[in-house]
């Protein structure tokens, strides 16, 4: 338990060319580790910052990639 709750934490920031931070933001949520992982969204530039397990920021990263087309 505490080798899985040890890991270290990652932060990944994502610049949106065509989908809106906003709407993309729930279907992130949904993948993150709860009670770990964290979105902060910044409208201004159509950015979201992503923090969690290094394992679960691949796994957003291939969502961002399929949504933002």
């Amino acid at each position: 338990y505490i080798r899985q709750t040890d890991l270290p934490l990652k932060t990944q920031v994502y610049k949106l060319n065509y989908a809106q931070a906003e709407k993309l933001s729930p279907k992130i949520q949904e993948v993150l580790t709860k009670g770990v992982g964290m979105i902060k969204i910044d409208e201004r530039t159509n950015k979201l910052a992503v923090t969690d397990y290094p394992e679960k920021i691949e796994e957003v990263s291939k969502i961002f990639a399929s949504f933002d087309e």
